[in-house]
C-alpha cells in the first residue's frame, strides 16, 4: 500500500542466540579478529544494509570514534562511590534507551 511504513525490530536480531551465542554478556572481542581487524562487521545491520543504507554511516563512525577518544582521554569515567552498577537492561518503546544513571567524570592529569 502506497505511503505504508514498515518497521523493523532490530533488536530481535541483536538479541538472537543462533546468531551470537550469548547476547546479553558484552564481549567486544567477538568483532574483532586475532590481527585487531574488524570481523563480523555485517552482522551488524545499524545503519541499515542493501543498496538503501546510510550514506553517513562512515562520517558516524568516525564521529563516534573522535568523541568518545577525545572523552576518554581526558576523562576517568566512574560509578559514583556507593552507588550499585548501573542496570545493563535497556527500557522497552519505539527506540530503545537505558534507565537512568549517574556517573562520575574525573579530569585526568
Amino acid at each position: 500500500m502506497t505511503g505504508t511504513i514498515i518497521l523493523v525490530d532490530t533488536r530481535l536480531y541483536f538479541e538472537d542466540k543462533k546468531i551470537w551465542g550469548d547476547p546479553e554478556v558484552f564481549r567486544p572481542e567477538r568483532f574483532i579478529g586475532e590481527h585487531g581487524e574488524l570481523e563480523n562487521a555485517s552482522s551488524v545491520i545499524s545503519f541499515s544494509f542493501g543498496k538503501r543504507n546510510c550514506p553517513g554511516e562512515l562520517h558516524a563512525n568516525i564521529v563516534t570514534f573522535l568523541i568518545l577518544t577525545a572523552l576518554l582521554q581526558r576523562y576517568k569515567i566512574s560509578n559514583p562511590v556507593g552507588q550499585p552498577t548501573p542496570r545493563q537492561d535497556l527500557k522497552p518503546g519505539l527506540a530503545l534507551k537505558p534507565y537512568p544513571f549517574q556517573v562520575v567524570f574525573e579530569k585526568r592529569k
